[in-house]
């Protein structure tokens, strides 16, 4: 394998001859050999601005297929920062979270995956913009954003991986921030207009070092969450946060994006007007009006994207339906017709009763209660639903391979997961039991939601 090398070796890089060793190993290597490479600035082989970037190493590369492309980054590490091991075990607790849970854990094989060491003239992140590698910033003290010079970062992964004869426009990118604050963003490019394709597009993760309690998992899952699920999977968030009605606009732009692959996981139905419900309800008093929020009222219906996984009784653990509540957002009914009740908070009662929902909401929807795009933060316990880990698989297969179904909804496609997904218990994926919103949004409360993901340009 590849160690720490001057990226003009990367010309004659061979993919063919790398072969995997332990991280131990490499991390050893790769520390040793930093300090006898200072002077390797990418800028003395290229005319761009490369200042800050000294070298370039191969960590996982594929033993299977043609590779999918995975760069590791960092900002707000300075040369003390290098020198003393901060940031390659920085890298090293990252490469362990990419490919500690399936899919990925079994897809490991098909990956290659590059750090790409930038030395910052300062060390941390904070909320203002610094004399870091690429300027990155958080929102706020208390706030879960990240700003960076996304345009620079692409630069920097573009030439590194041109170097390795493989493209950005597939490429999952993270940049780990030398900060503790709880925070992740993912930037996603606009998706080609490829109907019902296996999701295609560049990725940008900005992930801090997360470290708020000691022996916590919150920086694994984070990076999970917005490397794995948004990055790569194009995934949408599954919790909510937004209570008006999205606008036409937002519900024409997650339905277009899922037309070609992206945002699969959440669902969106208009309900019809003066709907009678028999079902599980949480109930809310709210703006002085009664509202009803319902769970599970929706099975998944023959032909649509995830009917396969629901009728197979190997994903019974998951309870996969449609509940109300996704891509943000969860629009409530006005008020209902039944029993009245005394004021009561949004968790404290639930039930079964008939009642009848005025002008019901047209809401958006996620494939179970609970999962690692919704809840972050359940002690560690979240793993990806069903339907997320199929479109994680089927987009890694698609890069590494180039041979796999274009069509998402295709049976052999499915077929072809099951049986991988089957092999490593299904039941992976299983989520906490309960009533919907009570189960997992509750819990949410302790800690913010992380953004949504944004849409970016990719550089030409």
């Amino acid at each position: 394998m590849h160690k720490l090398f001057n990226p003009s070796i990367l010309q004659s890089f061979n993919s063919s001859i790398l072969q995997p060793f332990s991280l131990s190993i490499l991390f050893l290597l790769a520390f040793t050999l930093t300090a006898c490479e200072e002077n390797d600035d990418f800028s003395t082989v290229d005319d761009g601005d490369y200042t800050g970037l000294k070298s370039i190493e191969t960590i996982t590369a594929h033993s299977k297929g043609k590779g999918f492309p995975i760069v590791i980054m960092g900002d707000g590490f300075s040369a003390a920062d290098i020198s003393n091991g901060t940031y390659t075990s920085a890298v090293q607790k990252t490469v362990n979270a990419l490919f500690a849970s399936e899919p990925m854990a079994s897809l490991r094989e098909y990956c290659d995956v590059y750090n790409v060491t930038v030395v910052s003239d300062v060390s941390g992140i904070t909320t203002v913009k610094r004399a870091t590698a690429f300027g990155t910033r958080l929102k706020s003290t208390d706030g879960v954003d990240v700003y960076g010079d996304s345009i620079k970062v692409q630069e920097f992964a573009a030439k590194a991986l041109d170097k390795a004869g493989m493209k950005l426009s597939n490429a999952q990118v993270i940049v780990l921030l030398n900060s503790k604050q709880y925070a992740g963003v993912t930037l996603m490019t606009e998706p080609p207009t490829v109907t019902d394709s296996v999701p295609r597009g560049y990725s940008l993760s900005y992930v801090p070092m997360i470290c708020m309690h000691e022996g916590d998992d919150y920086f694994d899952k984070v990076l999970q969450h917005e490397a794995i699920g948004h990055g790569i999977g194009k995934l949408h968030d599954e919790y909510f946060q937004n209570y008006d009605a999205p606008t036409q606009q937002f519900i024409d732009h997650v339905k277009n994006y899922q037309r070609q692959g992206y945002f699969l996981n959440t669902h969106y139905d208009a309900e019809t007007e003066n709907t009678s419900y028999a079902t599980e309800y949480v109930k809310l008093y709210q703006n002085g009006k009664y509202y009803a929020l319902l769970s599970g009222i929706h099975e998944m219906e023959a032909g649509s994207f995830g009917y396969l996984f629901a009728q197979d009784p190997a994903y019974d653990s998951e309870e996969l339906k449609w509940y109300q509540g996704g891509a943000t957002y969860l629009t409530l009914g006005e008020e209902y017709t039944g029993t009245q009740f005394t004021k009561w908070s949004f968790y404290s009662g639930m039930g079964t009763m008939s009642f009848t929902i005025h002008n019901a909401a047209k809401n958006f929807y996620r494939p179970t209660r609970s999962s690692l795009m919704n809840d972050v933060f359940r002690n560690g316990s979240q793993n990806f639903n069903a339907m997320s880990r199929y479109v994680i698989y089927a987009r890694v297969m698609k890069v590494a391979n180039g041979g796999t179904s274009e069509n998402l909804r295709s049976e052999s496609l499915h077929t072809q997961f099951m049986e991988f997904d089957k092999l490593r218990g299904a039941s992976s994926g299983a989520q906490a039991k309960g009533l919907g919103m009570a189960s997992s949004d509750a819990v949410q409360k302790s800690l913010p939601h992380l953004p949504a993901p944004r849409i970016i340009k990719l550089k030409e």
